[in-house]
This record gives C-alpha cells, sequence and structure tokens, in this order.
C-alpha cells in the first residue's frame, strides 16, 4: 500500500479547513497557497470531495468550500478510501479483486488480513480533529 498525493494532499485540505472553519467559505486559491498545491490539481481533489459531501462548496463574492461536519466526524480512513483505489497490503484482499486459487492453502494470507485489519481499525480511528494537534517535536528530550 502507498498513498498517492491525491490521498495525502486531500488531508492535508482537510486539516486546512478545519483550521480555518471560522473563516466560513475558503477559496481554492487560498487553500491552495496556504498547502503549497496547483490550483488545477486541487480543483480535482475538492470535486472529489463535494461530490463525497465532504465538502460544500458556495459559488460567486465570498465562496469557496468549507466542511460539511465537524472535524471530529472525518476519520482518514472515510478520506483516504475515497481518494485511494484501495488501502490493501496485498492485491487479493483489494475490493473486488477475483478468488485467489491459491487461497486455501496459503500460509501467509492470516498474516496480510490482520495487517490489513490493523491498518483498517488504525486510519479509521483516526479523524481530521486529531490531525489538527500540534505536537512540539523536540519535546521528549531526556537527559
Amino acid at each position: 500500500m502507498l498513498i498517492s498525493t491525491k490521498g495525502r494532499y486531500s488531508l492535508r485540505v482537510m486539516v486546512d479547513l478545519a483550521e480555518h472553519r471560522a473563516d466560513g467559505y475558503i477559496p481554492l486559491k487560498t487553500i491552495a497557497d496556504r498547502q503549497e498545491i496547483s490550483e488545477k490539481y486541487l480543483e480535482s481533489i475538492i470535486k472529489l470531495l463535494v461530490r463525497a459531501k465532504l465538502l460544500e462548496g458556495l459559488r460567486g463574492k465570498g465562496g469557496g468550500y468549507r466542511l460539511t461536519k465537524a472535524p471530529d466526524q472525518y476519520s482518514v480512513g472515510s478520506i483516504l478510501r475515497l481518494t485511494e483505489e484501495s488501502l490493501a497490503p496485498v492485491s487479493c484482499l483489494e475490493p473486488g479483486a477475483a478468488a485467489c486459487p491459491r487461497m486455501a492453502a496459503c500460509r501467509t494470507l492470516p498474516l496480510w488480513r490482520g495487517l490489513d485489519r490493523l491498518i483498517g481499525d488504525y486510519l479509521d480511528n483516526v479523524t481530521v480533529a486529531d490531525l489538527m494537534q500540534r505536537d512540539a517535536e523536540g519535546d521528549d528530550y531526556v537527559i
């Protein structure tokens, strides 16, 4: 599993909009500038997020995008499943994959199923609100 730029950028957009919720609708250009993402690429990501009703848009003066729910209502897992083709660690566990002829005798399948479950559980239990928390790097140094 490798998370694409689309997945990573969608998380950055969601955090950006969460951190600036009080500002109302945020123009695409403002988000693109703050996140250093091209407007054209960001447009395709925003369309996907709007279609899934994670964001809502408003056209015209004072328009832009904003979250449809509170930041703690968005799991990282749900966002990544929307943007990525699959989060499965191996192809036989991808949604819609054909049954592997070796599945019954596969000694490693339980390992991959367990890893898939761990990844899903972890990502489903991290929210956009969690990503907004800033840990002070370097504050854990002990002498």
